[in-house]
């Protein structure tokens, strides 16, 4: 079965930049990893940060004020600098980034109210000292791929 969600598009990105994912890359990942709950995709201009974010995953709470409502996650992929293409895929793949965050998409489905009820968001950043990724949450602290 294939995975539904709605594309956004691409951002028209300035000349030095690139994406470091592709969509058919994307889709395969999350079809691997079973994912059947994805609200959109959006491929962006870079994340304003000081970090070099490649990707977000991001769950809104379902619990708000007086209701509840079933939410979606949304995914981002962002630009990155040309010149970093190669190293930033390379190491996609090294790490297995790709597989990993649709295993944590995956997981989201089937959480408990608790982790569901709240805000759950992941941005995956690339390090280009140790050219590793490092994963952290919006109020930039370094956590751990739950």
């Amino acid at each position: 079965m294939t995975l539904e969600y709605e594309f956004w598009g691409r951002t028209k990105l300035l000349k030095g930049y690139t994406y470091p994912i592709q969509r058919g890359e994307l889709n395969k990942a999350l079809e691997d990893a079973g994912v059947s709950e994805l609200e959109t995709v959006t491929y962006s201009s870079n994340y304003d940060d000081k970090d070099l974010a490649v990707m977000r995953a991001f769950l809104a709470g379902e619990s708000r004020n007086g209701y509840w409502m079933k939410q979606e996650p949304v995914l981002s992929i962002y630009s990155i600098p040309s010149h970093l293409s190669i190293a930033i895929k390379q190491a996609l793949k090294k790490e297995n980034m790709l597989s990993r965050i649709s295993e944590w998409l995956k997981r989201l489905e089937s959480a408990s109210n608790v982790i569901r009820d709240v805000n759950q968001e992941i941005i995956v950043c690339y390090n280009q000292k140790t050219e590793t990724f490092f994963f952290k949450n919006k109020k930039n602290k370094r956590v751990k791929l739950p």
